[in-house]
């Protein structure tokens, strides 16, 4: 081969690694999927922990709809389905204005926590404080003050904190401070400081369960003390603690559905016997709602008036069926889909409607054992159940409609059951869905 021919050869491959090199550049800046794109470690704390000991309890912070995004909002309707987070959520909260509704949620990896709203397409990163392996979360009224429990790196245990979204020092007096932004839920923004961190303590004791008042006002907290179960109400930052129960039960779920009316709940499992019980969050009075069901789970109405349950079914292979119960005459209801308790929520604002996760095939298995291990899994569409015409209709499709699959759980809905909130159990995605008017 002559020396001419090498040369141009050399020419050829250096030109095609400058264009493999220049594409590669545009890729990664403006084509890549921001769901790889990881926020910074600065938080402007300098590594300290916004939650040990040293620090004062908190004082919830009204701050409104601080957090807002700041630019105009888009023109043009959003899509009704609507993918808020890709990456995994350590839960959520919704706040509902006369104007809006806003929703904020923690980044289940670093702790970064995000915010949208339904008028914009804008994400906000509202908090870049560092706060990694927060797996699950209980919000107030405003969106601004949460419960947390994250998992310690040392020992992989339980840690509960009690956290407020607070203004930045180092930014508070800046007359340029503001929120940073991103254009959708897929995209991300390295940063080094935003308008907010978190601040907060953490609680004492072995916390097994927690549940938000229906106003979003008080806290219930659940420890576990010589294998009893004790619950204690509070405000959000901990303050004025009463016990409310001390039950002989260790493996409970709790829910806190009417102002004066808390649930307390064995955990389900096929091959238990489960009960459920209300407790007087004003005098601690129980009562036993239903008991001896197999598998059973529940979700009790915000007038406390009806329960809507599942349990086992072992004639069908130990699937499930579901039932609405209504608490003042004791008459029970079949319903035509099949939704674990779980999977559903309860109007706010139509009391006697019930939004459920309901998917078309029930594959055999253990239920509900195999679906919260995670060996089955549902493709839902979002059904709707009228307890008082007992009218059942499908709201949206998730797979036809929204094109993806979803096995929703974790549903809230805004205070005016316009949007329906809820987690991916398979990735931890967070979505939004918004009904149509009159639809609810």
């Amino acid at each position: 081969m002559n020396t001419s021919l090498i040369r141009k050869l050399i020419y050829i491959v250096i030109a095609l690694i400058i264009i493999g090199a220049a594409i590669f550049t545009y890729w990664f800046y403006f084509m890549r999927s921001p769901a790889t794109t990881v926020p910074p470690t600065n938080n402007g704390n300098n590594g300290f922990n916004p939650f040990g000991t040293s620090n004062p309890p908190i004082t919830p912070v009204h701050n409104g709809n601080n957090g807002t995004p700041t630019t105009t909002p888009i023109t043009g309707k959003q899509p009704l389905l609507r993918l808020l987070s890709a990456t995994p959520v350590g839960g959520y909260g919704a706040s509902t204005t006369a104007s809006t509704t806003i929703i904020r949620w923690v980044d289940r990896g670093r702790g970064n926590i995000y915010e949208a709203n339904g008028s914009s397409s804008l994400i906000s990163i509202i908090s870049n404080t560092l706060v990694p392996r927060i797996y699950e979360s209980w919000w107030n009224k405003n969106a601004d003050v949460f419960a947390a429990q994250y998992l310690n790196n040392s020992n992989d245990s339980i840690t509960t904190v009690l956290t407020s979204i607070i203004r930045n020092p180092r930014m508070a007096t800046s007359s340029t401070a503001s929120i940073a932004q991103i254009s959708s839920s897929t995209a991300s923004n390295q940063l080094t400081e935003t308008a907010y961190q978190l601040k907060g303590k953490a609680v004492t004791g072995t916390v097994t369960g927690i549940a938000v008042s229906p106003k979003k006002d008080r806290l219930l907290l659940v420890t576990n003390e010589d294998n009893h179960s004790k619950g204690y109400i509070s405000k959000f930052d901990g303050t004025g603690q009463v016990q409310i129960f001390d039950l002989p039960l260790s493996q409970i779920a709790v829910d806190w559905p009417e102002d004066n009316t808390i649930t307390v709940e064995t955990k389900a499992g096929s091959a238990f016997a489960g009960y459920l019980y209300f407790v007087n969050a004003k005098t601690g009075a129980i009562k036993q709602v239903l008991g001896g069901i197999t598998g059973l789970s529940a979700k009790v109405s915000h007038d406390a008036t009806q329960v809507f349950y599942s349990k086992t079914d072992s004639s069908d292979g130990g699937t499930f069926m579901n039932y609405v119960l209504d608490v003042k005459s004791g008459k029970t209801t079949d319903v035509i889909f099949r939704a674990l308790a779980e999977k559903c929520v309860w109007g706010n604002k139509n009391v006697s409607n019930i939004y459920c996760g309901v998917s078309s095939s029930i594959p055999g298995g253990s239920y509900p054992d195999d679906w919260y291990t995670g060996k089955l899994s549902f493709i839902d569409s979002i059904w709707k159940l009228d307890t008082k015409s007992g009218q059942s209709s499908k709201m949206f499709d998730l797979l036809n409609q929204g094109n993806t699959m979803i096995d929703a759980y974790n549903m809230q809905l805004s205070g005016n059951d316009n949007f329906l909130y809820f987690m991916n159990k398979d990735d931890l995605s967070l979505w939004s869905l918004e009904f149509i008017a009159g639809s609810y």
